[in-house]
């Protein structure tokens, strides 16, 4: 009886074990998917930054795209991306690619083929439309308009835009994406978004002709005060930056100066421009210096640094 109890116990412990080694296995196999679409999401973003065929070859599949170079639009807008993802341990996960200068998103469903992950559809959409896709758009980012100040609005917003994805989209949701909406009401997003991606365009264009004259002047003392890497040389060349920020931009890593790259100029009031960079694989570290134009000169009064870690 007692042996009889025991086999009976025994095998109950085998196939217990055989379960939770099935699921830690199983539990190991989706983690080992996970990783792999995160590597190809992100290959994604890094083929759009240096305009790789097959990442073109993608993009250009976005619905509504203008009979225009994909190469032409697409690559400066994604030296910004912010990616995120959604549903990675499904079978459809997504990839979001944000924006926040521009405040254009794409978005992309993947499905698992063969031995790797591909890119089933994708689209484009202004920010304003990840919470509510019938949400009007304006012709320019609504931050760079904001009454309370562009680098409080640049923080804020993309925050909420990023929010609504993961709302949609949990990370950690096992139910695969169904991305309902229809081609026609894509190709409507993607004219909303061309109006911001044609203005970026056409800014880079102007600093490629040498326009506007004070640009460069001012470019070579913003690199100048931060290769300082000296709080006081910091505010000695902007001499409106404050203490802390000051402090900030001087412990920023050495070469961080040389990496950084013109983003976008903004009218900021009266004589006041603001010049926005960045480095070209980071979309959420930034730099803004405020500069008065006094003849063809442009004196830099102030140094900003903006995280946008949501």
């Amino acid at each position: 009886m007692i042996r009889g109890v025991a086999t009976v116990v025994r095998n109950m412990f085998a196939m217990a074990l055989a379960a939770t080694l099935t699921t830690a296995s199983s539990a190991m196999a989706q983690d080992e998917k996970a990783r792999l679409f995160a590597s190809h999401a992100l290959a994604l973003r890094k083929g759009g930054v240096t305009a790789e065929a097959g990442a073109l070859a993608i993009l250009a599949q976005i619905p509504g795209m203008p009979g225009v170079s994909v190469a032409e639009l697409w690559p400066p807008a994604f030296e910004n991306m912010i990616v995120k993802l959604g549903r990675l341990r499904s079978p459809a996960p997504v990839a979001l690619y944000y924006n926040p200068l521009l405040d254009v998103a794409v978005f992309s469903l993947w499905q698992f083929r063969g031995d790797q992950y591909r890119v089933a559809s994708v689209r484009a959409l202004p920010g304003e439309r990840l919470a509510d896709a019938a949400a009007s758009v304006t012709l320019q980012p609504s931050w760079t308009r904001d009454k309370a100040g562009p680098m409080a609005a640049l923080r804020d917003i993309p925050a909420g835009r990023l929010a609504s994805f993961r709302k949609a989209h949990p990370a950690a949701a096992l139910e695969g994406s169904r991305d309902g909406v229809t081609f026609a009401a894509a190709a409507d997003h993607m004219r909303a978004v061309l109006p911001r991606l044609a203005w970026n365009m056409a800014m880079r264009v102007q600093w490629a002709a040498g326009s506007p004259v004070w640009l460069d002047t001012t470019l070579g003392r913003i690199d100048d005060a931060l290769a300082a890497r000296d709080a006081a040389a910091i505010r000695a060349g902007a001499p409106d930056t404050d203490a802390a920020t000051a402090s900030a931009l001087a412990r920023l890593p050495a070469g961080f100066a040389a990496g950084l790259r013109l983003d976008m100029t903004l009218d900021a009031g009266g004589n006041d421009r603001l010049v926005v960079a960045s480095l070209r694989e980071d979309g959420r570290l930034y730099v803004f210096a405020l500069c008065r134009l006094s003849g063809g000169s442009c004196g830099l009064r102030r140094l900003f640094l903006t995280s946008l870690i949501e």
